[in-house]
């Protein structure tokens, strides 16, 4: 959705839409897809570009990083950006000068032109938002790493009985030694 700042009042303009966001690459090769976003501010011109203040709301549709199921993550959130016009490699620095000076870390957000693509704009808050990993809830116990069995279905894990790897004999015999010890066991040589 885009939206002209060009000629903005000086009391500014009330923003109310619904704002359709693009699917976006996210972590480990996934594609995020959004409801259309709800979104409600204001735009208003400043000493230091459009400041645009809203708050959105969306639903986002992701594939869980434990059981591989795809699950919706309600977002909501509200944000403060300074849309600055910046015009070549000039403006770029002074676009940079800008966000060194700024005392209150405020966002600021380039420009080029007149034009401002909210639908970006909210792109950009809800990969901001999304958490660091996909999980479908706290207890999701997703898949056995040793078997794969699908945890999530009840699936029986098939590890137990399975022959163990020769190669860590050594490292369980040295977890038995250290926990033979930490129960009080006397040793040897002490």
């Amino acid at each position: 959705m885009l939206f002209d700042i060009s000629d903005l009042a000086p009391g500014g303009v009330a923003i109310d839409a619904t704002v359709p966001i693009p699917p976006f690459p996210w972590e480990g090769g996934q594609v995020v897809a959004c409801d259309p976003a709800r979104l409600s501010g204001q735009l208003r011109p400043t000493s230091r570009g459009v400041e645009l203040r809203g708050r959105y709301g969306t639903k986002a549709h992701l594939v869980c990083d434990r059981c591989l199921t795809g699950f919706d993550l309600p977002l909501e959130g509200e944000f403060r950006l300074f849309l600055v016009a910046q015009v070549g490699a000039e403006g770029m620095d002074e676009f940079e000068r800008r966000a060194e000076d700024d005392p209150d870390a405020v966002d600021l957000y380039p420009l080029e032109g007149d034009v401002v693509d909210l639908a970006e704009v909210l792109r950009e808050q809800v990969d901001l938002a999304l958490p660091y990993r996909a999980i479908c809830r706290e207890e999701c116990p997703g898949f056995c790493p040793g078997c794969g069995a699908d945890l999530t279905k009840k699936e029986p894990c098939r590890c137990a009985g399975r022959p163990t790897d020769d190669r860590w004999t050594e490292l369980a015999r040295l977890k038995a030694v250290l926990e033979q010890r930490k129960g009080g066991t006397p040793t040897e040589g002490r």
